[in-house]
């Protein structure tokens, strides 16, 4: 017998130590667990994962899989145990999100009367409710939210507020320059008997120490100058752990009609030798901001290795400077 306790510490043990998403995990233990016919062959192509990553794993589960033969699967022995949590795991998770969707939908369209009129001067754009409920149930589903620190450069979309709500974080910090949405982001914090973190920060400033290096996830939607997506991905960069866990979530968006704009900040992002690991065509949606269709993409970012920062003056970072 094995306790969901039990596995379900085995699991974040595993995901630390392999540096795996939790998700991976649970997908791996879905397909040895509910399928007979497992070859190590099939669970690369189904889980997507390299050989020596795959082959680790398996050897992190020897003490519950069968013995060794042809095919991967669990023990008789633990088999109902672990095929019940992951199926329970999923299930809850989606209902999670549910829920949580919900629970953003009506916080936020409570403090509309309240909420700052976006400055143009900081390249300030509402996205709209959907949007960050659509952020966050994406962090979810991508293992971006449970027992991870994430940072958010600039907050005018509130999403600080809807990853706190999940109740998954382990660390939620918002570094945003305009004090009228700092208040705001507080009050509702206090309300709601959050824990979010709130610092005011001029992204052209130095963080301070304490930060650098504890984030496992940093989101931000940055003005779409590439002097802003430079400033904003440095900053980003020395604020993830060096592990490959560390992800950014940058959105961007341009014209249509001038993609040699989003050639220029694929450019960038590949001289900072981050990985897109997926772009999320058109995932934001914006009150206004009709010079770039009222929307823009969200790129998944990960981090490598040779993750580097590139320095820049970074006096002009905004549209209007």
């Amino acid at each position: 017998m094995i306790s969901e306790t039990k596995l379900q510490q085995k699991i974040e043990n595993i995901s630390q130590k392999l540096e795996l998403r939790n998700i991976t995990i649970i997908k791996f233990l879905k397909l040895i667990s509910s399928q007979s016919n497992m070859t190590s062959q099939v669970l690369i192509r189904k889980t997507g994962l390299p050989q020596s990553h795959l082959y680790r794993l398996i050897q992190e589960f020897s003490d519950i899989l069968s013995p060794k033969n042809k095919f991967i699967s669990i023990n008789k022995e633990f088999s109902n145990q672990v095929s019940l949590y992951v199926k329970k795991t999923i299930l809850e998770n989606n209902l999670h999100n549910q829920k949580l969707a919900t629970i953003i939908k009506e916080i936020l369209k409570d403090i509309q009367p309240i909420r700052p009129k976006p400055n143009r001067d900081l390249d300030q754009f509402n996205a709209t409710i959907a949007t960050t409920i659509k952020r966050i149930i994406k962090l979810n589903k991508n293992g971006d939210l449970h027992n991870k620190k994430i940072a958010f450069l600039g907050d005018d979309d509130l999403d600080s507020v809807g990853a706190a709500l999940s109740h998954l974080c382990n660390k939620v910090t918002v570094f945003e320059i305009d004090d009228r949405l700092n208040k705001l982001i507080t009050k509702i914090n206090e309300e709601n008997d959050l824990d979010i973190e709130v610092v005011k920060q001029d992204l052209r400033q130095s963080l301070d120490d304490k930060y650098l290096n504890k984030y496992d996830i940093v989101f931000t939607d940055p003005p779409y100058t590439k002097e802003g997506i430079n400033l904003f991905l440095n900053q980003a960069i020395k604020l993830i752990k060096k592990s490959y866990l560390g992800r950014i979530y940058l959105c961007y968006g341009n014209s249509d009609r001038a993609r040699e704009r989003e050639i220029e900040i694929q450019n960038l992002i590949l001289q900072h030798n981050l990985i897109i690991k997926s772009k999320h065509y058109q995932f934001n949606k914006y009150h206004g901001a009709q010079s770039i269709g009222s929307q823009s993409s969200l790129y998944v970012l990960d981090w490598t290795p040779a993750t580097k920062i590139i320095q820049s003056d970074f006096i002009k970072i905004y549209t209007n400077d």
